[in-house]
């Protein structure tokens, strides 16, 4: 999310046809476990300091946004980052879920914060979101594969 110098300049000389798209993954919000240094401050942080010199035509979260809990315990993770995401300048903001946000309730959780959870867009080419987690067989059908 976080352009170098040499990055940035090569996108501030960028063309007007030129396409850009940000990718972000594995926020896993809401994980205090050993491993989690930030305990959840990383992606705040990282919205609050977008520092992109250029504007890319969209962004996308690329799954694991939340970190797997029982459906009890969920609570309001994906609200949450949700919530936050908003805060980012660009608004062409794009989600797909992870197994993390999705296995455990068929992505329930995912499509009530979220929305669908495979889609297809266009930004100067056809985007196709498959989703493969929220179905315990992994099965993607033929439903998603007409998008």
């Amino acid at each position: 999310m976080f352009a170098s110098a040499s990055q940035r300049s090569k996108f501030a000389g960028a063309a007007q046809d030129d396409f850009y798209f940000v990718q972000l993954s594995d926020t896993h919000w809401g994980f205090n476990g050993r491993s989690s240094t930030g305990r959840g401050g990383t992606l705040p942080k990282a919205v609050a300091r977008e520092q992109l010199e250029f504007e890319p035509d969209f962004i996308v979260f690329t799954g694991d946004l939340t970190h797997t809990r029982t459906i009890r315990r969920r609570g309001a993770a994906p609200g949450r980052v949700r919530d936050i995401v908003k805060g980012l300048k660009n608004k062409n903001v794009r989600f797909m879920p992870g197994e993390h946000d999705a296995a455990l309730d068929n992505g329930q959780a995912w499509k009530e914060f979220f929305g669908a959870s495979y889609y297809s867009f266009d930004t100067r080419v056809h985007f196709i979101a498959i989703d493969n987690v929220s179905d315990p067989a992994a099965r993607i059908g033929e439903q998603q594969l007409a998008c």
